[in-house]
């Protein structure tokens, strides 16, 4: 806390294997806005049995407290409770799970301030602030409710300003691209692998740099694989972030998470599978707004096209150029101030 007689703020996020990470992403940048806004960040309450959350929210100097059941029961409310304390001023609970509902919101809200992060299935959630910064998603998708705000769109995403790079030098010509392969923390069926079989030699020419996620099934043998198919390429696992190596990438090959908001942030042309159903509305919105290419889903994922649109996208830098030129028109600049100020602002109400 800033020492300003607010009460605290407290975000209740689950991560791990069963969750995944991308929850967790959009809360420690939002943590980190409110930390250099009040000069103190706020406390995370997370159920994390395997402890993948732990130490991405302490390696960003933020404190945690582990509660121990997932969010949206009675054991996890008791807990809550006695985090969010007796302060003196108003106190500001953030909520980011899949498991809410209203009930739970409600009685979070009768000893604290609460925002909803909201997703793709639109829950109409009792809360002072509702979040959802899905690109085709408007104030009007939700109902009308009294007292309650609604901040809703690309203009209130939740990206870091440092994935934000104006004027990105284009790769010079016949030059080998840089090509980031990402399939997130978790990649539940091992796209990445795929990735490798499938598509590696039409990277071969290529620099290529492949993430390895923290709860990735096979990290070893996939490693192993991509070496073998790129030996000039570059393995990272379980980087803290990926501003850095998205911020080098000239094309990336993702998952429809996060990072594609994230790559299209930055500029970066992408090609995206969807390797889970609730991926689908966001690779396929930002698809029709010109930012990326879908190369499929774990569903569906056709080996000849994806190889033909890959192939496609290497040869022509007018199109790659098309899809950064799409994503600056969408992602004009970071939305976290926007979203922080009105966090702190609801502890200023009566």
């Amino acid at each position: 806390m800033s020492g300003d007689g607010a009460g605290p703020i407290v975000i209740r996020c689950d991560a791990g294997r069963e969750d995944g990470l991308g929850h967790l992403s959009r809360c420690l940048a939002l943590a980190d806005w409110l930390a250099d806004a009040q000069g103190r960040g706020p406390l995370f309450v997370t159920h994390a049995p395997d402890g993948l959350a732990v130490g991405f929210i302490e390696s960003r100097g933020h404190a945690v407290a582990l509660s121990p059941a997932l969010a949206g029961g009675e054991e996890d409310l008791a807990f809550l409770g006695d985090h969010l304390g007796r302060a003196e001023g108003r106190s500001l609970l953030l909520l980011d799970s899949r498991r809410l509902d209203g009930a739970y919101v409600e009685r979070c809200r009768a000893r604290a301030a609460v925002a909803c992060l909201d997703d793709e299935e639109l829950r109409d959630l009792p809360c002072d602030l509702l979040v959802n910064g899905h690109v085709w998603v408007t104030e009007e998708s939700y109902p009308a409710r009294a007292g309650r705000r609604v901040l809703a769109g690309a203009d209130y995403n939740l990206i870091p300003p440092a994935y934000f790079a104006d004027g990105r030098a284009a790769a010079e010509p016949g030059a080998p691209l840089r090509v980031l392969v990402t399939l997130g923390g978790e990649d539940p069926h091992n796209h990445t692998a795929w990735v490798v079989e499938q598509l590696g030699d039409l990277l071969a020419a290529q620099s290529v740099t492949l993430v390895i996620g923290p709860a990735h099934p096979a990290p070893a043998t996939t490693k192993h694989m991509a070496w073998a198919t790129w030996p000039q390429g570059r393995v990272v696992e379980s980087p803290p972030g990926l501003a850095t190596l998205i911020a080098e990438a000239d094309l990336a090959i993702t998952a429809g998470g996060t990072t594609c908001y994230e790559l299209a942030a930055a500029r970066v042309p992408q090609l995206a599978i969807i390797v889970e159903e609730h991926q689908r509305a966001l690779v396929e919105s930002l698809e029709r707004h010109g930012c990326l290419l879908g190369l499929g889903s774990y569903a569906e994922l056709p080996r000849e096209r994806a190889r033909e649109t890959l192939a496609d996208i290497l040869q022509s830098a007018e199109r790659r150029r098309a899809m950064a030129e799409a994503a600056a028109t969408l992602f004009k600049d970071s939305g976290l101030p926007r979203v922080g100020a009105a966090l702190l602002g609801l502890r200023e109400a009566p």
